[in-house]
């Protein structure tokens, strides 16, 4: 499905992975990776107009991250190596070891500080281990690394803490889980499991309050906006429910919030 937020602008149907940024009125697009392995990322001003774009190759993966001083990042997977784009240019290439070797799944700035999810490792019975690695933005070098119990489709700051939100994708019991770190350490404060939802895909925060996107079945797909409230999660006042096949983006700005089907005002 296409998503327009913008006042003249349209996100192709094939694309991958985006994000908006309300404080530079950005939007980056990255498409056809999976299937060419070929993709290009663009940023748009508010009316559409292109102002810069990369062209890139991944294996796998594409997830962007973008901060308020116009700088944006790109991470996924060539080969074996873990890549990292600022501005359209490879920043680091970081291998990681052979249990780890599978790509970035997100990604998330502050001013100094850029932090990733590394796909890990996994077994049956636990899900998915992934190593979450903080790195400073000008020298590359990291700052810490951690195993969280999931893996992460979403990191962002909240109240002051890193939040890494995911599913632990187990053959036995799937659910969502979200696992909260300190940010200058890394030592995972709470993890939260959610056995009645299969996932959480997308998350935002707007306001002081933080946005979810629950995945809530799997066969038929269907997707739900929920709002975090200290380790519960809320339905909104209106339920907001999507079936698209791939999930749904999340973006909220000046009390609208959007998915890749429809848009509402919120309560």
């Amino acid at each position: 499905m296409a998503l327009c937020i913008l006042s003249s602008c349209a996100i192709a149907e094939n694309t991958q992975s985006y994000t908006i940024s309300p404080e530079t009125e950005y939007v980056l697009v990255q498409s056809d990776l999976l299937s060419s392995q070929q993709g290009r990322i663009s940023s748009f001003d508010k009316n559409g107009k292109e102002i810069q774009h990369a062209n890139i190759t991944f294996q796998d993966g594409g997830y962007i991250a973008v901060d308020k001083n116009r700088d944006f990042y790109v991470a996924g997977e060539r080969g074996n190596d873990n890549v990292i784009f600022t501005r359209g240019k490879a920043q680091f290439f970081h291998q990681l070891d052979e249990r780890d070797r599978s790509g970035a799944t997100a990604i998330y700035l502050d001013e100094t500080t850029s932090y990733a999810s590394m796909n890990g490792t996994f077994s049956q019975e636990d899900g998915y281990y992934t190593l979450f690695v903080a790195r400073d933005r000008k020298t590359n070098k990291t700052l810490y690394q951690t195993r969280i119990p999931l893996y992460a489709y979403s990191i962002l700051e909240y109240h002051n803490d890193i939040y890494t939100l995911g599913d632990n994708q187990s053959a036995i019991t799937n659910n969502a889980v979200v696992s909260i770190l300190d940010k200058k350490t890394g030592k995972i404060k709470k993890t939260h499991h959610f056995k009645e939802y299969t996932g959480i895909t997308d998350a935002y925060v707007y306001k002081n309050m933080l946005f979810v996107v629950v995945q809530r079945n799997y066969d038929p797909f269907e997707y739900e906006i929920m709002r975090w409230n200290e380790g519960n999660l809320v339905p909104l006042d209106e339920t907001y429910i999507s079936h698209a096949d791939e999930g749904i983006k999340i973006n909220v700005a000046d009390d609208i919030i959007y998915g890749m089907e429809e848009s509402r005002i919120l309560p």
